[in-house]
């Protein structure tokens, strides 16, 4: 046993050595402790994917327990003036020890995702798609059209995308995702409606209610996230804190 474990073991580390400058993920704690919003950090307004400049920044000078010097340093995916890209690729590798049983080693392809964002009126008119590349095949997961109002504090969303429920929690199967069946495995075609204006945000969508399937004749789902952000900070020894409240009904 302790033979496997010494094979196993630097095998494990070289495979996080080698993608720890590209791997790391984000949580929803991370907008709670900095006093951010989800589009400060993501293209999306309510949060997943595509990272913006800013996220990007922050994902490779802050997030990193340690950061690994890269030829990408500070890329933010931009190609062109009008085009970013982006990826996303996760990897494990386990080893599972049972008594009275032999134990199990593996290593597992999480995921492999890439994003594209082209701005086709520069600040007012982009498109944008997260495709699933692996494991198994080629899976859709958002593709639509997003128009920004002249100021920003409103915008309108089409086409295929994740619902605005909730926080985009990293583990697809915590309660409230597993219990509505509403998060980052089961998107909707529709429209969105979002209103954002300083410390308020809103959104709204009108979906066709089949995740993605073929659309019925039992109507169409509506799905709703309010969010405040505010700073306790003159009045507590409290970072800025964040509440949030979604719904859905059919």
């Amino acid at each position: 046993m302790i033979g496997r474990l010494s094979r196993f073991v630097p095998c494990c580390l070289f495979v996080v050595l080698c993608f720890a400058a590209f791997g790391a993920r984000a949580e929803p704690y991370l907008a709670v402790q900095l006093g951010l919003k989800c589009g400060q950090c993501h293209v999306n307004p309510t949060g997943g994917g595509l990272r913006t400049t800013f996220g990007d920044i922050f994902s490779q000078t802050v997030l990193p327990a340690q950061h690994l010097d890269s030829p990408l340093d500070n890329w933010t995916g931009q190609l062109g003036q009008y085009l970013r890209a982006g990826g996303d690729l996760r990897f494990d590798a386990s080893l599972t020890q049972a008594p009275h049983t032999r134990s199990v080693d593996q290593f597992a392809l999480q995921q492999t995702r890439l994003y594209a964002e082209a701005d086709l009126i520069p600040n007012r008119l982009l498109a944008y798609v997260d495709e699933q590349v692996a494991p198994g095949g080629a899976l859709n997961r958002e593709a639509y059209l997003v128009y920004w109002s002249a100021s920003h504090d409103w915008y309108l969303k089409a086409g295929q995308m994740y619902l605005p429920f909730g926080l985009r929690l990293q583990d697809q199967t915590a309660f409230i995702l597993a219990a509505t069946g509403i998060n980052m495995t089961t998107p909707d075609q529709g429209v969105e409606f979002g209103w954002e204006r300083g410390h308020w945000d809103a959104q709204f969508a009108l979906t066709n209610g089949t995740a993605g399937g073929a659309v019925n004749s039992n109507g169409k789902q509506s799905s709703a996230r309010q969010e405040c952000l505010w700073d306790l900070r003159r009045t507590q020894n409290r970072p800025h804190l964040m509440a949030g409240a979604g719904g859905d009904h059919r």
